[in-house]
């Protein structure tokens, strides 16, 4: 599910730093990414920012079985 939700986080900051008309929508910026330099940008940096998201994960399910232990 990550995976293709960074795929448009790519195209979602391409076309907001982007300049005006240099896209005309969202399937036009995919291609050109993808025509200029293929499937790789839209994955760089996908490692690293999984790999911060490990702490935030294990801090949530920690509150949320403290929550549940507390309650019962």
């Amino acid at each position: 599910m990550r995976s293709c939700v960074y795929f448009f986080q790519v195209v979602k900051t391409r076309l907001a730093v982007s300049t005006t008309g240099q896209y005309s929508g969202i399937l036009d910026c995919a291609t050109k990414i993808f025509r200029k330099d293929g499937i790789r940008p839209f994955y760089r940096g996908y490692v690293p920012n999984t790999i911060g998201i490990i702490p935030y994960a294990g801090i949530d399910l920690t509150v949320y079985e403290v929550c549940l232990y507390v309650i019962d």
